[in-house]
């Protein structure tokens, strides 16, 4: 892939984040780190990197009756996780 197709791609994305107000976010489960999308920033209405990724951010703002779904995900053996989850968040 190109770096103009993978510009078009990632702006595409962002797009439809946009257009169905989600956001994502990417879990390196080697090295902990969280990576959010710039519209998950702006759900917890932050401007992109204002604060850090973190899953304790998620879980602050997120219904308490939604947070045992994000607990229960399985990710012990550090292999790759995909995975949709809907959220209530607390604005």
């Amino acid at each position: 892939m190109t770096t103009e197709q993978d510009t078009w791609r990632q702006a595409l994305w962002a797009w439809g984040e946009k257009l169905t107000q989600t956001g994502l976010w990417e879990h390196d489960l080697a090295s902990g780190e969280l990576i959010w999308s710039d519209n998950l920033f702006g759900i917890f209405d932050h401007d992109p990197g204002a604060v850090e990724s973190s899953l304790e951010h998620v879980l602050l703002r997120t219904y308490p009756d939604d947070r045992d779904r994000v607990h229960q995900l399985d990710v012990s053996d550090k292999t790759s996780v995909a995975t949709a989850l809907r959220l209530g968040i607390i604005t």
